[in-house]
This record gives structure tokens, sequence and C-alpha cells, in this order.
């Protein structure tokens, strides 16, 4: 699949919960293919979730953070960080990026670089 039909195909695919019936399709199975092997057009979609949560890329070190931390936006649980799809939590208070010890507790684990692409979190590095 190339990149201009994953994008035209994208906004039928992004509605969910998708049936069965869609998600066993070729149709589907290649464009789920060429969202994991196009960094572009994975980019792009992480970047529309983003912007469909109300937040921008731009807020953020890369549009992977953005995409996981923004995550908890769409948190069914009333505290999200005990919702084990949120992998990359931020601290406002402390400006610190981590990922979450499941451990009934608060705590992180800091990581200075985004495990997705390797770009720094804080400007000082």
């Amino acid at each position: 699949m190339d990149c201009a039909t994953y994008r035209r195909l994208s906004s039928k695919y992004e509605k969910s919960p998708l049936t069965r019936e869609i998600c066993e399709t070729p149709e589907h199975e290649e464009h789920t293919e060429h969202f994991h092997e196009c960094s572009a057009c994975c980019d792009w979609t992480l970047a529309r979730r983003v912007e469909r949560r109300g937040a921008k890329v731009e807020d953020y070190p890369c549009v992977h953070i953005a995409c996981h931390v923004t995550g908890k936006l769409d948190s069914p649980l009333s505290d999200p960080f005990d919702d084990p799809d949120i992998v990359i939590w931020y601290f406002e208070t402390s400006g610190q990026y981590g990922i979450p010890i499941r451990d009934g507790g608060s705590s992180i684990i800091t990581i200075h670089y985004c495990p997705w692409c390797g770009v720094p979190l804080y400007k000082d590095r």
C-alpha cells in the first residue's frame, strides 16, 4: 500500500470499535502493515490522534511522546494512572516524563529520551 492510499483509508479505519468483519479484510491488514512499516504515515497517524484529543504535537518533544502522554485524555478509568494502556506519564509539577510503576502507587521511572525515536525529552540534553 502506498502512503496516499493509506491516508485516504485512515478515516475509514480510525473509528472504533471496528467490527471483526472489517478487521479481517485484506485491505485493513495492508493498512495496518503500512502503519507499522512506514514511519512517515505512523507519525502522521499519531499526530492526528493528538489533534483529535485537543492537544498540539508542538507542545511535546516528539509526536510519540505527545500521543502517549495525551492518551490519558481517552482513558475510561477515573484514575488514568491505573490504565495499563498508558505507558508514558508526564508530571507537570516536576516536568518529568516517566514510565509508571504499576504497584498501586504513583511512582515512575524517569526517562530522558523518547523510547520510540530517541529524541531528548528535556532541553538541557
